[in-house]
């Protein structure tokens, strides 16, 4: 009787954990906190060789194993949920296994727990972090804390990338964090947003050198701009989910084309090549040289630096498309890729031209740089997935308490939201029912 009043005390206080505010504490805190790793490691600092440098990888990992537990133990799900949840994560695993890159599991990890959480709190934060981390950056190059790496690119000749560790990064956040600024305005956009991220644009450009960064930033200033002002024409658009989805096909299918066809013998290929910076070319030869696998392999990536300090030569992947498939694999490629058509999709049923315009946009970027893949940049899918991957949507933490008193109540309903750990223990007792 003790040792059944125990285990009923013991339910009751996890229940009550469960229940509670704790899990988006451990959310938001290891969110926060990865973001703020990532703007470090986008510094100059990752080419010292500082002691303290591994120990914030290692304190990184830590928090991966954080959000490990917090989706086993405190996260809830139904069961297609949770099914949903295991399926993503054992290909995100297979993917690291196989290409020893931690970035599709990041992806996944984090994508997962962002499940029950406020989209805009999301971007906010993400913003915030962001356009803190860029400024700091900069003041910390100019009293000379950061150095600047100074190397040479094919296109541009030597530059100055200002305390960042390349240029097309430093580009990355700007284009990033006005995408953001869109997003959380897109209610009340004015014509002085145009007029200030335009400013922003010009006066950029000569200092991160990146084309693709600068075609990008205008896409988004007048495709949002537009797009808050002319929200109701575009929904009666016919067969707007048609265009929209036939889009991102066409975008994957220049790169699959572009990879599969590309020739240094060509000089329709070579003029079309340098156009995308040489983005078919890499493609092409990671395809000749090493194919496709499953799950992914390990790739002998040569960046633009390495190669100028040293008698290798220069191999990157930066087109996304090609990238997901010829580095994480065809089942981790092929998952990320179809979750992102779905996205799109998603937010052209739900009328939600805010996230379409922010997801097409990225898209249209994945062609040049694979900031498509790195959930550090990539947060309009971050906000798909928390607001429409699921029926109920973005239930908040409001909705936490009367989940578990619905799985209290239904005993592995299908209906009851549930932790991992709680439906184990159902696995575990039904089988234990069956031997008796």
């Amino acid at each position: 009787m003790n040792k059944l009043r125990k285990i009923t005390n013991v339910t009751k206080i996890y229940s009550d954990i469960v229940s509670s505010e704790l899990s988006g504490r451990i959310f938001w805190v290891s969110y926060l906190l990865l973001l703020v790793i990532h703007c470090i490691e986008n510094t100059s600092v990752i080419y010292s060789d500082a002691l303290w440098v591994e120990g914030m990888y290692l304190f990184r990992n830590l928090l991966y194993l954080v959000l490990l537990a917090r989706l086993g133990m405190l996260a809830l799900y139904k069961r297609q949920e949770l099914a949903c949840a295991g399926i993503f994560f054992a290909v995100g695993a297979a993917s690291f296994l196989g290409s020893r890159n931690f970035g599709m599991m990041e992806f996944v990890l984090i994508m997962l727990s962002a499940k029950d959480e406020s989209p805009r709190r999301v971007v906010t934060a993400f913003a915030a972090i962001k356009g803190a981390a860029m400024i700091l950056t900069l003041l910390l190059w100019r009293v000379g804390v950061l150095s600047a790496v100074l190397y040479q690119d094919d296109n541009v000749g030597y530059y100055n990338t200002y305390g960042f560790c390349h240029r097309n990064v430093l580009a990355a956040n700007i284009t990033v964090l006005c995408l953001a600024w869109f997003y959380l305005r897109w209610r009340s956009l004015k014509i002085w947003d145009v007029a200030v991220w335009c400013a922003i644009a010009l006066l950029t450009w000569p200092v991160a050198q990146s084309r693709t960064g600068l075609i990008i930033l205008f896409l988004i200033i007048f495709g949002m701009f537009f797009g808050s002002r002319k929200r109701e024409q575009i929904l009666k658009v016919p067969d707007l989910r048609k265009i929209v989805l036939l889009f991102f096909a066409v975008i994957l299918l220049i790169s699959v084309i572009g990879t599969l066809f590309y020739s240094d013998h060509s000089a329709v290929w070579k003029l079309i090549d340098s156009i995308f910076t040489k983005r078919f070319k890499f493609a092409h030869q990671c395809l000749e040289q090493y194919g496709l696998t499953l799950f992914g392999q390990q790739l002998p990536f040569v960046s633009t630096i390495e190669a100028q300090n040293s008698d290798a030569a220069r191999l990157i992947l930066d087109n996304s498309y090609m990238r997901a498939l010829l580095y994480y694999g065809l089942i981790p490629g092929g998952m990320f890729l179809g979750t992102y058509f779905r996205a799109l999709d998603l937010s052209v049923r739900r009328k939600d031209v805010r996230l379409m315009i922010c997801l097409a946009v990225f898209a249209v970027y994945g062609l040049s740089e694979s900031y498509l893949l790195d959930v550090n940049y990539q947060f309009p899918l971050l906000a798909a997935w928390s607001r429409y991957f699921f029926p109920a949507g973005h239930a908040g933490r409001r909705a936490r308490k009367s989940d578990m008193k619905s799985a209290e109540e239904n005993h592995g309903g299908g209906q009851a939201r549930k932790t991992a750990l709680q439906y184990a223990g159902d696995i575990i007792r039904y089988f234990k029912g069956k031997r008796r």
